[in-house]
């Protein structure tokens, strides 16, 4: 088989790791929050529809009002200088009183702002992050305060894990630093939906880490998410029971050792089992991404009838295209056409395969991803001379 296009995209509540098919794992973030105005979701930005817009002269001058406003997505932010931590996004643009900014940073609701923070310098929007949740924990202690040094921690490791610069080893096991210590106060049996949503973190640093035994840290992984589905029930708790299967599926998948069919098989079975909740319209982005997922793992299933498995990967690879447009998601189309080339050459759809490459080759190039794109069109002309071998006499 090709070697094929590595990546991957975090669905944590949404890692590349090493392999050869373009895949996804999802991760849980920090713990939801409910406004009272919508369901419950993330701390809001200013194009969410349950922000409330605060009129000037209205922004409550009391630490602990402001904080919870900003955690439960009362208010709106955005960056403003290198120098302030927070304005809020509302005519005439108010600073947060010096009071309240202490306070945020002592509960680390600023590292939360900051980890959530849409625009602006990722890298750098997540180092603030991680500076707000260390001062966080100088005076939330886990002696004083488990619960919520925990929490912290939880975070933290977050922040961490997506990192985009840097040496991602060392991130990781910061992260997983985190995470184990969130987990001394976070038990099963104290909190056991805290516990499961870290041991779900957990699972997917050490599924992305590349550095040491890459089978041991995959059976890691896999005895995390585990862990995770014993409170995380289909019944209870759907969306993160689908995060955690999809995961647990990606960390089968990987496993560099061991009967590669029934690993497969495993995979299947749990991308399976996630669709049941990641439907196309409930959740049309991690529905497309599961697709994308069992994909790859029937294309790389070579134990059973060949062909079924590849009519079902290009099926599962069709399907999220539909989701996975040119217009809107350029990187994730072109990844997916790639995959479904290679299928489609193996099938003997030489002619549908020739074009899917050039399609990968116009999207990876439109993203400026240059190896990527003459990755594609190598694959493409492969194709061509498979094409024009099977014509002469």
């Amino acid at each position: 088989m090709s070697k094929t296009i590595t990546g991957a995209m975090p669905i944590r509540t949404v890692g590349l790791t090493p392999g050869h098919r373009w895949c996804g794992g999802h991760r849980s973030v920090k713990p939801a929050v409910n406004n009272g105005k919508g369901a419950p979701g993330l701390v809001h930005g200013p194009n969410s529809l349950n922000a409330t817009y605060i009129r000037p002269g209205h922004i409550s001058d009391r630490p602990r009002k402001l904080a919870k406003d900003l955690r439960n997505g009362h208010l709106v932010f955005r960056q403003s200088s290198i120098d302030r931590f927070l304005k809020l996004e509302v005519p005439g643009i108010q600073e947060i009183p010096a009071s309240a900014t202490r306070q945020l940073k002592m509960d680390g609701t600023l590292g939360y702002a900051y980890s959530d923070l849409p625009a602006g310098d990722r890298g750098e929007n997540l180092r603030r992050a991680i500076a707000c949740y260390e001062a966080a924990l100088r005076v939330r202690t886990e002696a004083d305060f488990p619960a919520d040094w925990a929490g912290t921690q939880n975070n933290l490791g977050i922040a961490y894990s997506d990192l985009p610069a840097g040496d991602r080893g060392e991130n990781l096991r910061r992260a997983i630093a985190c995470y184990e210590a969130a987990l001394r106060v976070r038990t099963e049996a104290d909190f056991p939906s805290d516990w499961a949503r870290t041991q779900n973190n957990l699972g997917y640093a050490y599924s992305d880490l590349p550095t040491g035994d890459r089978g041991e840290n995959l059976h890691r992984a896999i005895a995390c998410y585990e862990a995770a589905l014993r409170v995380q029930t289909e019944a209870d708790f759907p969306s993160d029971w689908a995060r955690t299967q999809n995961n647990l599926g990606y960390a089968y998948w990987g496993l560099p050792a061991g009967d590669r069919g029934e690993n497969l098989r495993r995979a299947i079975a749990c991308y399976e089992a996630a669709l049941r909740i990641y439907t196309e319209a409930d959740f049309p982005s991690y529905w497309a991404r599961t697709q994308i997922n069992l994909g790859n793992a029937y294309w790389g299933l070579l134990a059973g009838d060949r062909g079924d498995n590849l009519r079902r990967a290009i099926a599962c690879y069709e399907a999220a295209l539909w989701v996975y447009t040119e217009l809107d998601f350029p990187s994730d189309w072109a990844r997916t056409q790639f995959n479904l080339g290679l299928a489609l050459r193996e099938e003997g759809r030489l002619d549908k395969s020739v074009q899917a490459f050039e399609f990968a080759a116009r999207g990876f190039e439109s993203v400026g991803d240059g190896n990527n794109a003459g990755h594609s069109s190598m694959e493409a002309e492969k194709a061509r001379r498979i094409m024009g071998s099977e014509t002469e006499p």
